[in-house]
């Protein structure tokens, strides 16, 4: 019975220890795309405050900020999903992702309407929101990560990373 016990408490570790890995691994790929939209993010923005509303390229810079916001959908679909699963992050990246999503559509909205100005704000507080929220996410990893080599477990290098197109495309899937 002892051993029985001493089995199934060393397999629910293992259990454990595998999904931390998981979502470490979810985490740093979350992390990846997150940085991509942000640096998507600041050039699209440095080209709206350098342009005329009557510039002909006008257009297909607000098809941009579209597909940014897209990608920022799947991005926050699995952040969402992450932060259920890790207690000690949902609160801080829940408010964070309602801030960037607001300031996203205000964007969208704003430059539809040829507010340049406005809009450009809102791109600044979407790349600000977006970098602090990277910024939180790359210190829960590196927490994450210091719990696991104190507990003896070493990570695996990331070599089955999965980048937006990927994330997007499984999404269609389902």
């Amino acid at each position: 019975m002892k051993q029985m016990s001493k089995g199934m408490m060393m397999q629910m570790q293992m259990s454990g220890a595998e999904q931390q890995m998981e979502d470490m691994e979810m985490l740093r790929q979350i992390l990846d795309n997150l940085v991509d939209f942000s640096i998507g993010q600041e050039d699209l923005m440095k080209d709206f405050k350098g342009i005329d509303m009557n510039n002909p390229t006008y257009s297909s810079k607000l098809k941009k900020q579209s597909v940014l916001r897209e990608n920022f959908i799947h991005i926050d679909d699995s952040l969402y999903a992450l932060a259920l699963r890790t207690p000690q992050i949902t609160d801080m990246v829940t408010k964070k992702l309602t801030d960037i999503e607001f300031n996203i559509d205000k964007s969208l909205e704003r430059l539809a309407e040829n507010q340049i100005v406005q809009g450009s704000a809102n791109q600044q507080y979407t790349v600000t929101g977006s970098n602090d929220l990277a910024y939180l996410l790359s210190r829960t990893l590196d927490q994450m990560q210091s719990s696991m080599s104190a507990s003896g477990s070493k990570g695996k290098s990331g070599s089955n990373e999965m980048q937006l197109p990927d994330i997007i495309k499984k999404q269609e899937e389902l």
